[in-house]
């Protein structure tokens, strides 16, 4: 299998951090500096492949490496992952970046929709009924 994340194990000059089942890299093509990529070591497409064991370290790597970003560079950090036809690899990542903004603005700004729009509780309950058709 030929994976750029899985080769990003093995890449040395881009590792900045390593936990039992998951590692913190420099991504590929960072959009500015500070951002990086958490993986599992594990191939894995998907969250729901991986065990109780790698979901955890998963999380525990990304709550060190927020500490570790907001110390670094003083900002809050944006944490965010594509699936589906958004994703560049397979191989299931999770982007952190420092920001100013959070991931509201960002959103907001590349969809075009309202930063904030009051939503009243018959939309919500339609919005929450619509998803569970698919549970």
């Amino acid at each position: 299998m030929n994976c750029g994340l899985c080769d990003a194990i093995n890449q040395d000059y881009r590792l900045v951090k390593e936990f039992r089942h998951s590692i913190c890299s420099i991504i590929k093509w960072p959009l500015k500096l500070g951002h990086v990529i958490v993986i599992p070591k594990r191939h894995v497409i998907n969250f729901n492949e991986l065990t109780k064991d790698e979901a955890k370290n998963l999380l525990d790597l990304l709550g060190y490496m927020s500490n570790i970003l907001q110390k670094a560079f003083g900002d809050n950090t944006v944490i965010h992952t594509n699936i589906g036809l958004h994703r560049s690899e397979e191989h299931l990542h999770i982007h952190m970046l420092p920001s100013k903004g959070g991931i509201r603005e960002l959103v907001s700004s590349l969809e075009g929709v309202p930063l904030r729009e009051d939503v009243s509780q018959e939309k919500t309950q339609e919005m929450r009924d619509y998803i569970l058709k698919f549970a």
